[in-house]
């Protein structure tokens, strides 16, 4: 759509990347329900501003635009609706963080249109660990999700190489899902522990709504899980998560 200069625009999302130009404005990436957009916004990294809270990143807010004669959106108000940040512990804040990184690579950078669960995905992912369920659970299952949108999810609902749905007893990150008893035999392969095999299940098969269902899971299951996931992603796509990398290897 074309915009006249100076016309208004209205959009909500959830802001992912605050840039600081010009000393107190930036430039802001958010995701809303069509996907991302940028815009510009004075004096967003001024604490006590006008637009400080809703262009705080991992703050879901409501935004009313000016745009220019070239297209470009300028922050005009803002309502912070949101603030979806935990930091009561270290694990969650580098959760929060971790998926806020891989959203912004995965769907973001290569500018290709965004799938429209994923906004879904993050916002239930980062609710829940406000509310208390456990981060490593949520981020499994919000990775999940993510890695399915791009079209790189798990075969979990049969045997990865010869198709078959019964007697699964390990996964393969480097084969891309399940191993049935025969094929893990053949290539050596150790067993994934049951538990782990129905976590995965659940992650890629689940909607967003689904999530607040993962607070059951042990870490001792989570952690090797997640750990799996970040490297499937990194060999699939290059993508590393400083963020969540952190997390695991200071556990």
């Amino acid at each position: 759509m074309a915009w006249t200069n100076g016309e208004k625009s209205k959009k909500e999302g959830l802001v992912l990347k605050a840039v600081p130009v010009k000393g107190n404005d930036a430039m802001i990436t958010a995701l809303g329900k069509d996907g991302f957009f940028s815009f510009y916004a004075r004096g967003a990294k001024k604490m006590g501003s006008k637009s400080f809270a809703c262009c705080s990143e991992l703050s879901y807010s409501s935004f009313v635009f000016s745009s220019s004669s070239t297209g470009k959106l300028t922050l005009s108000e803002g309502d912070g609706i949101e603030y979806l940040f935990s930091s009561d512990a270290l694990e969650q804040s580098f959760c929060c963080m971790g998926l806020q990184e891989i959203a912004l690579k995965l769907f973001h950078e290569p500018e290709e249109d965004t799938p429209i669960e994923t906004l879904e995905y993050l916002l239930q992912a980062l609710r829940a660990i406000k509310k208390g369920i456990s981060p490593l659970n949520a981020t499994i299952v919000a990775l999940a999700g993510f890695l399915r949108l791009a079209g790189i999810g798990l075969e979990v609902g049969e045997c990865v190489n010869c198709g078959k749905k019964k007697d699964i007893v390990t996964i393969s990150y480097l084969d891309g899902g399940f191993l049935c008893r025969d094929c893990a035999e053949e290539i050596g392969s150790v067993k994934t522990p049951v538990e782990q095999l129905k976590i995965l299940r659940f992650a890629f098969a689940c909607s967003p709504s689904d999530l607040p269902r993962c607070q059951s899971w042990r870490s001792s299951d989570a952690r090797p899980l997640l750990t799996g996931l970040l490297d499937h992603l990194e060999n699939q796509t290059g993508i590393a998560c400083k963020s969540l990398r952190m997390m695991l290897q200071a556990q």
